[in-house]
């Protein structure tokens, strides 16, 4: 269903349209405090900010047209009922351009498109029902900075403080040893205070570096340049020791490439960073360890989390042979982050960095480290976020022994399933000391690390697999029949599948290299027998008839809309003599219902239509043609509490 919000205009003019899946309530407004930072930083409203109430799986869409040359802050913020807030931002062409999802009570984009284009913008929640508001904002002067980009007018730099702008439409007059071309640039001026190590770290959308220069011009002598940090392009970092004066820092692009960044800086006093690497204690895998940042002082900032702002703690890592390596911290009184680097912080490149993990009590950096010596910085959001909290690191090299499932030889058993009937068992498991031995029959690239695991079927049987909790996106299910057997089923995130009696193979795998790490599984075991005599003995619906009926017991059947729970359902048979025009309606009491029709009662691929919304969020509506013979009407809930009593009438009209 589709809510659309007519008459508000704004600059530009902006069209707001809902989109429900499964819920109800009422609007409220929690934005003021976020929109007083925005104007702290030189944003000023571009339109009426917008207010929706919006439950888990409901959308709140704006579409919008932003201008070259600006800069633009999009705000999402909810109430604080908690669940996890996703706010994201494409272009016309619907290619997702930012997404973020937090477990705070706000989200913040910022965008300086490189042309004039129509965007959207959606905001989303899951677990929670809020009142959720938006608003666009855009930055004063060229690219919020004041001057022109230039040295005659340079945008001065405000040490500490993230920027986020655009080198699309500036001047291309400068170049840097490090990045060859004739690309345009953005100029900022630099006063430093106070002698020490200044640093700069880039995150651009194009190919992009950065350089230091001691004066403002053509031949200007260059103190630092760097062009790709750790081999990723677009990302750059310089770090130069200063002393008091003024310097100039320039953004440019390798060729004649431009367009978005982000620049954080900062400068950590004489000798402070060096003495703070020398006396941090060392990082030992496997161990756990807990401290506390609170009455520390912020000495080093990520380039994450607006410059991670808050009291910080630094750690020694030491790696002795190339390996896979994972850290993981855990905040539960703060927004914690994590910022690791080859070396010392401020002098040395920064690897990765990560705010949010989950919710903004966790925070992980994953990454292939070579043999060296690393710094993790233990931080804060901001100076009020610090306080205890629990650090562990764990390795995976060519010395540390592989998880058991790795190879599908020695693979156990899925406990919990055996002999023939009904079962749902969860499985916990770790492709983070794995390696990558199939590739998915599903998957275009090679896949990521992957373990197995066997299970017996004593009867045909639908087999469910669905993930309850992963560290990663684009987690892979195959079913195979016996190590380097075909692959009968493969599918990404869910599975569903109907197998014969027999002995088989579950292979948990993922789309890419990157995506590894722990996950929490859903395994379910559906006897065909059972769910045939189920549909066998459901309610006949007859043409006109209203019949009445209540969804209870256990769950067994998920159609492709509406939710993905196992909630209870009730099926009702609908024989067809001839091809037909089908309706069906449903009114439930109290809960929000789904419809879906098959053609053969266990096979989810066999489904011919589903509903989940029509009339009201509750109400569900098929429309549809069914050829001759049996038909399965299931009657759902959108979540897995969604049941009750309802009614269903069929109309059918043969031609």
């Amino acid at each position: 269903m589709v809510k659309v919000r007519p008459g508000i205009v704004a600059w530009p003019a902006l069209a707001v349209l809902m989109l429900a899946a499964c819920g109800v309530p009422v609007p409220s407004v929690n934005y003021e405090t976020q929109a007083r930072l925005l104007s702290v930083d030189g944003y000023r409203p571009a339109s009426p900010k917008v207010s929706e109430t919006i439950v888990s799986g409901e959308k709140l869409v704006m579409e919008t047209k932003l201008l070259e040359g600006e800069c633009y802050a999009f705000l999402a913020t909810r109430d604080d009922g908690g669940g996890t807030l996703t706010f994201s931002l494409w272009k016309h062409s619907k290619k997702i351009d930012e997404k973020v999802e937090t477990a705070k009570p706000f989200a913040v984009i910022a965008h300086c498109p490189a042309e004039t284009s129509a965007y959207g913008l959606q905001a989303s929640l899951s677990g929670a029902e809020s009142g959720v508001v938006v608003g666009v904002w855009k930055k004063e002067g060229p690219g919020g900075a004041g001057g022109k980009g230039t040295c005659d007018a340079p945008f001065p730099l405000e040490i500490g403080k993230q920027v986020k702008a655009s080198t699309k439409g500036l001047a291309a007059v400068l170049q840097g040893p490090c990045i060859p071309g004739d690309a345009p640039e953005a100029v900022f001026r630099v006063e430093v205070e106070e002698a020490g190590s200044f640093f700069a770290q880039l995150e651009a959308s194009f190919d992009g570096g950065l350089y230091v220069l001691e004066a403002c011009g053509p031949e200007s002598d260059t103190l630092a340049c760097s062009d790709d940090t750790d081999l990723k392009s677009g990302s750059s970092r310089v770090s130069v020791s200063v002393s008091p004066g003024v310097y100039y820092l320039v953004v440019d692009g390798f060729g004649k490439m431009s367009g978005e960044y982000t620049l954080t800086s900062g400068v950590i006093p004489a000798g402070q960073a060096d003495a703070l690497c020398a006396e941090a204690p060392e990082l030992v895998p496997g161990q756990e360890v807990k401290g506390t940042t609170k009455d520390l002082p912020d000495t080093f900032h990520g380039s994450c989390a607006e410059g991670s702002k808050g009291p910080d703690r630094i750690y020694a890592v030491k790696i002795a042979e190339a390996s896979r390596a994972r850290f993981v911290l855990v905040t539960p009184d703060f927004d914690g982050v994590l910022h690791l680097y080859k070396g010392c912080p401020g002098t040395d490149p920064e690897i990765g960095c990560n705010d949010d993990f989950g919710d903004n009590k966790k925070a992980m950096i994953q990454a292939e480290l070579l043999p060296g010596s690393y710094t993790l910085v233990v931080d804060g959001f901001d100076g009020m976020e610090a306080g205890p909290y629990t650090l562990r690191m764990e390795t995976f090299g060519p010395s540390t022994p592989k998880t058991p499932d790795d190879a599908c030889g020695s693979a156990a058993a899925i406990e919990g399933i055996g002999a023939a009937g009904d079962q749902v068992v969860t499985l916990k498991g770790s492709t983070f000391r794995a390696l990558d031995d199939v590739q998915p029959a599903c998957s275009p690239s090679p896949g990521g690390p992957d373990l197995f695991r066997t299970f017996h079927l004593g009867a045909p049987s639908v087999v469910y697999v669905e993930a309850a909790a992963t560290d990663f996106p684009g987690i892979v299910f195959s079913v195979l029949k016996g190590c380097g057997g075909e692959s009968l089923a493969c599918q990404v995130e869910s599975l569903e599948t109907t197998l014969p009696a027999g002995d088989y193979v579950l292979a948990v795998d993922s789309l890419g290299g990157d995506q590894l790490g722990d996950f929490e599984l859903t395994v379910r075991i559906e006897m065909v027998e059972t769910l045939r005599k189920k549909c066998a003995a459901g309610p006949p619906l007859a043409d006109g008839k209203l019949l009445k009926g209540t969804t209870a017991g256990k769950g067994s059947f998920t159609g492709s809309c509406g939710g993905i729970g196992y909630g209870p359902e009730n099926v009702h048979v609908l024989k067809l003599q001839k091809k037909s025009a089908v309706r069906i309606e449903v009114n439930p009491e109290g809960f929000d219902s789904v419809i879906y029709i098959r053609r053969t009662c266990e096979e989810k691929s066999s489904e011919a239509a589903c509903n989940d919304d029509a009339g009201s969020t509750a109400q569900s509506v098929l429309e549809t043609t069914l050829e001759k013979g049996t038909w399965y009407v299931v009657v759902d809930g959108c979540k897995d509490t969604d049941a009750g009593k309802y009614t269903i009438r069929a109309i059918v009209k043969t031609p």
